[in-house]
C-alpha cells in the first residue's frame, strides 16, 4: 500500500490492527497472480514434455524392422536342415543298392538296358 492509500484508512477510522490485516491481504494478492503465472508456465512446461513423451511412444521408428528380424531368428533352425536337404538332392544314396550277379548282368545286356 502507498502511503496515500494508508492516510485514507486513518482518516475513515480505521485502526491500526485493521489497516495491517488489509495492508496484509493486499500483499497476498499482489503475490498471488505472480505465482499463478508462474505456476501456469510450470504446468504448461510439464504438459509439452509430457505430449513429447507421449509422441515418441506412440511412433515407432519402423514396424517393419521388428519384423524382419523375428523372421530370421524363426528360420535360424531351418538353415541347418535346408543346407543338409540342398547336399542330399546332389548326391545319390547308396544305401539301398545292392551288387548285381553274373546273371542279372547277362539279362540287361541281353534286354538293351
Amino acid at each position: 500500500m502507498e502511503l496515500k492509500d494508508l492516510m485514507k484508512l486513518v482518516d475513515a477510522g480505521f485502526s491500526k490492527d485493521e489497516i495491517m490485516k488489509l495492508a496484509a491481504a493486499g500483499t497476498k494478492k499482489e503475490e498471488e497472480p505472480a505465482k499463478k503465472e508462474q505456476k501456469a508456465e510450470e504446468i504448461k512446461e510439464e504438459q509439452k514434455e509430457e505430449e513429447q513423451k507421449e509422441e515418441k511412444q506412440k511412433a515407432p521408428e519402423d514396424p517393419n524392422a521388428g519384423i524382419a528380424e523375428a523372421i530370421k531368428e524363426a528360420m535360424k533352425p531351418f538353415e541347418a536342415m535346408y543346407e543338409k536337404m540342398a547336399l542330399m538332392a546332389g548326391k545319390p544314396s547308396f544305401d539301398n543298392i545292392q551288387p548285381k550277379g553274373i546273371d542279372d548282368v547277362i539279362d540287361d545286356f541281353f534286354k538293351g538296358e
